[in-house]
């Protein structure tokens, strides 16, 4: 794996945060296997683990945890996971049609918006809000925007929108306040699948612009 080695600091009595200023591109597949890992070796000393986009912080009991131990074990796990068969980078093609009734924000980007993002290599981040929403980033910065002012109140499932440096796509009507700029026809979770969420972290994502019939041959 091309993780490196992480640099350790305790940001208080209780609280010690590895961080990697280059994780590598395998990093968010290695960060879940790692925290698993670090919460069943060292309990009951640990009482959370936290992954974050570069960073793995791990919360302790001051009552139980032996400062001096909790380091030394946490750095000997990750090197001994530094050859982590963990789930290998798949290649995802999202089909994404940029038709007006589908992209009701795009006016509002530069005009090669949907040309910058299909040329874009994506991954997941970070996953939450809801069941298979992905945060993506590698977007150009030109495409960085904020969120919407004012959520809308139901979001269509398949929606693709931009907010702040993240992509996502949305799994399922929510609410959201994302600028909406396509849609695809694939499912993003379904709970009756093997895998319910069509992403994983890991994946190297792309988009691939589709024409309007496509979209709904691709529906039905």
């Amino acid at each position: 794996m091309d993780c490196s080695p992480p640099t350790t600091q305790w940001t208080s009595e209780r609280t010690l945060r590895l961080s990697w200023a280059h994780p590598g591109e395998h990093f968010l597949a290695l960060s879940a296997a790692w925290s698993a890992q670090l919460r069943s070796a060292l309990a009951p000393a640990l009482v959370d683990v936290t992954a974050g986009l570069r960073t793995i912080t791990l919360s302790t009991n001051p009552l139980t945890a032996d400062r001096d131990h909790v380091l030394k074990r946490a750095l000997q796990i990750l090197s001994d996971h530094q050859e982590l068969d963990a789930h290998p980078a798949r290649d995802i093609e999202i089909p994404i049609c940029f038709d007006t009734e589908f992209a009701p924000d795009l006016s509002r980007f530069p005009k090669d918006t949907a040309e910058q993002l299909t040329d874009s290599t994506l991954r997941p981040a970070l996953f939450g809000f809801a069941p298979g929403f992905a945060y993506l980033e590698g977007l150009p910065v030109s495409l960085y925007t904020p969120r919407l002012e004012t959520p809308r109140p139901r979001v269509s499932p398949g929606s693709v929108a931009i907010a702040d440096r993240f992509a996502a796509v949305y799994p399922s009507a929510t609410p959201g306040g994302w600028n909406i700029i396509g849609r695809t026809p694939l499912v993003m979770f379904d709970a009756n699948r093997p895998e319910p969420a069509l992403l994983r972290a890991g994946d190297r994502v792309r988009f691939v612009r589709i024409a309007r019939d496509e979209f709904e041959a691709l529906q039905r």
